[in-house]
């Protein structure tokens, strides 16, 4: 019988060597499913320099070669004796050319049980078949040529999904919106990219940006190319904190009727579509809501509060999303831990319980017991705050594995929400957590160090088996140089550290007040009581990696100058370029510490010297930046506000400025007119050259 198991049990899979096939698709597939077939057209034109049509299937166009794609049980079924089991899975095989369906045609089949599964495995064809990169709008990376395309005996059927929802949060993203136009959005065709790497990696969900408003929130695109749309844990309901009106109080304490209202309007607001519902709740800006009270509680008054809130939003959802079994999560976020682990917050059977990390790749807790998936995680490979690194990467992968193996321990696989940041800078960090989201078996075998192979699967893809230990080993001292100030593993020193600390230094030694006055938040941190103690605890942790960080840019800087083409660019895009931001951020702040203590023993002119050290180490930082700003991605650190290197200049020459007051009315007056000179800039420049960095050839040279 055609399309009988028996049938398919007698046909043996067969290889074909396409040369010109087109790309036919099953008919009443979807928008989401024919823009992933155009983008594999577009990825065969980069390979075998052909792009294929994309055809409906009842197409008048003949054809002899074809991939078909197919999301239908009932054509699957009369196709292939695979069968798929369960959501988001695919199949991929070769069908006999004495098919009825294709009867003397080369066909490759590719299909899926829903929408998503059927874009997964397009996506995957492209990555294992044409040797697509899933993050090539990211990296650069394009595979070699090919003459063409030949499959030998494909039969493949995808496992189930470890975690049941994966995808990015777009978080603090201030490259991003600054990066095309300058503005504080980012543009619908970078959305689009965005979401089909999202798609590639074979994720399903996406928080779309922090705090947009709602009419720069590009829901439909992402609806419209498969996505579920989440909401992070200081918009539930989706609700815009920035179009809440200014002049009342978001207050569910004192403004209960208009929040409510607000939540509302917001459900409504994306009825339609798939959506994953945030229950929870805080205060505008991520803070928690009890600072906008105005009185003191005790914490079981603010977790009364907070289980209010979400057993309100709980039956609102219900109510009004239009869904008989909507998905809803509450994230742990804060507060949230103490209260549910206290028992006082009781969350709702059919609400996924989120943990998150602590934004550094730790988790800050997980359930007791296995949560048969009904417990998720939320993880970050990026992180805003004020010491964390966004212009470099700092979660390695071996945390990446060793918190994962406790998390599927644990059974808390039924999300998983990725911080990415800006993405460009956290690539490999990014493609890990996917990687190991979709399947996670090989990660979390005891009998494997998976991490270790997926640094060498990494290095060799995008810089060759030639150079792949080299970078590994390069990769590795990016995340062990920087300086440690705690004990923990994730307690060291960051870019965004580097320049928060070196302000604050500035700032206080500007405003002359007593060493003990110096800020307790920062204070805490250090662990030490004053400013003094806290200056020469800087002083002498910058100092003793500077010999390290100094020996890791000449190793990065020669090996650039080895490689070639692609590898050469992304490998000073995704490594060269943030050891230096790393290595010159750490100058900064040793000269800042330096220059701090002699303007506190009233040695102005000493003082001038290190702030020309740290300016000029400020500039080589800039100049670093410049070598990623290439072709498309010119102006990429334009929108840095969260590091803001630019920022810690001016405090730098706000200092000096000071100290040429002091000068001019001290004795010292021609050490004072010496810094006034036009030649002063020369010797800026020639200090340069004490910083031992070769210069890099053109990263297009071959």
């Amino acid at each position: 019988m055609r399309g009988s198991i028996m049938a398919h049990n007698k046909i043996r899979n067969v290889s074909y060597s396409f040369s010109r096939p087109v790309i036919l698709i099953s008919n009443r597939e979807s928008y989401a499913v024919h823009r992933a077939a155009r983008d594999l057209a577009t990825d065969m034109r980069e390979v075998l320099g052909y792009e294929p049509p994309v055809l409906e299937e009842d197409t008048d166009i003949p054809w002899e070669e074809a991939i078909f794609i197919s999301s239908d049980a009932s054509v699957l079924k009369s196709l292939s004796s695979l069968v798929l089991k369960y959501p988001e899975t695919f199949l991929i095989q070769t069908l006999p050319t004495g098919h009825d369906r294709f009867k003397g045609k080369r066909v490759l089949l590719i299909g899926g049980y829903d929408e998503l599964g059927t874009i997964y495995g397009i996506y995957h064809f492209s990555e294992k078949y044409l040797g697509t990169d899933p993050l090539k709008f990211w990296t650069g990376y394009v595979p070699p040529k090919k003459s063409n395309l030949t499959l030998k005996q494909i039969s493949y059927i995808s496992p189930k999904p470890t975690f049941r929802y994966r995808g990015f949060f777009i978080n603090d993203e201030d490259l991003l919106t600054g990066w095309k136009k300058g503005s504080r959005y980012i543009e619908p065709e970078i959305w689009e990219k965005i979401f089909e790497t999202i798609l590639r990696l074979k994720g399903n969900m996406v928080i779309p940006g922090t705090w947009l408003p709602a009419e720069e929130r590009p829901l439909n695109l992402a609806s419209s190319m498969g996505l579920w749309l989440a909401m992070h844990h200081a918009m539930p309901m989706g609700i815009g904190v920035v179009d809440w009106p200014e002049t009342e109080k978001y207050s569910f304490v004192g403004n209960r009727e208009k929040v409510i209202d607000y939540w509302k309007k917001a459900i409504l607001s994306y009825t339609g579509r798939k959506v994953i519902w945030t229950l929870g709740y805080r205060g505008l800006g991520d803070y928690a809501f009890w600072y906008f009270e105005g009185r003191k509680m005790t914490d079981r008054e603010k977790a009364k509060i907070i289980q209010e809130a979400i057993d309100t939003q709980y039956r609102m959802v219900k109510e009004y999303s239009g869904e008989s079994n909507p998905v809803m999560c509450t994230y742990l976020w804060g507060e949230g831990i103490k209260f549910f682990r206290n028992g006082w917050l009781k969350i709702p059977d059919d609400v996924l319980v989120i943990w998150p990390d602590n934004g550094d790749g730790i988790m800050e807790g997980l359930p007791s017991t296995p949560a048969e998936g009904k417990h998720g995680v939320y993880y970050h490979v990026a992180m805003h705050s004020g010491f964390h690194s966004r212009l470099a990467q700092t979660v390695p992968p071996e945390r990446i594995e060793k918190e994962f193996t406790r998390i599927v321990q644990k059974e808390a696989t039924g999300y998983m929400m990725l911080n990415v940041g800006n993405i460009r800078e956290h690539v490999m960090g990014i493609r890990a957590v996917m990687d190991l989201s979709w399947q996670a078996s090989n990660w979390i075998d005891p009998k494997t160090d998976y991490s270790e192979s997926f640094y060498d699967q990494w290095c060799t893809y995008y810089f060759g088996s030639e150079y792949s230990a080299m970078v590994k080993r390069i990769y590795k001292k990016l995340f062990t140089t920087p300086f440690r100030w705690g004990k923990n593993e994730w307690e060291t020193e960051m870019i965004g550290g580097c320049h928060a600390m070196a302000t604050l230094l500035i700032n206080h030694v500007l405003r002359e007040v007593p060493s003990e006055e110096f800020s307790k938040k920062w204070t805490r941190w250090l662990g030490y009581k004053n400013f003094t103690e806290a200056r020469r605890f800087v002083e002498e942790r910058t100092q003793s990696v500077r010999p390290a960080w100094e020996g890791l840019d000449r190793e990065v800087t020669e090996l650039a100058n080895k490689l070639t083409g692609q590898a050469k660019r992304f490998f000073i895009d995704n490594l060269l370029v943030q050891i230096r931001l790393s290595r010159f951020s750490n100058e900064v702040l040793y000269h800042i510490s330096l220059a701090c203590e002699q303007y506190e023993k009233r040695e102005y002119s000493a003082a001038m010297k290190h702030l020309k050290d740290a300016e000029v180490a400020i500039k080589l930082a800039l100049e670093a930046e410049r070598l990623a700003e290439w072709g498309k991605w010119k102006n990429w650190y334009r929108g840095d506000t969260f590091v803001d290197i630019p920022l810690t200049l001016k405090f730098i020459k706000a200092l000096e400025a000071h100290c040429e007051w002091k000068l001019v009315r001290s004795s010292d007056i021609w050490v004072w007119k010496r810094w006034l000179r036009p030649e002063n800039e020369k010797q800026v420049n020639k200090r340069r050259c004490t910083y031992e960095q070769e210069d890099i050839v053109d990263s297009n040279s071959t």
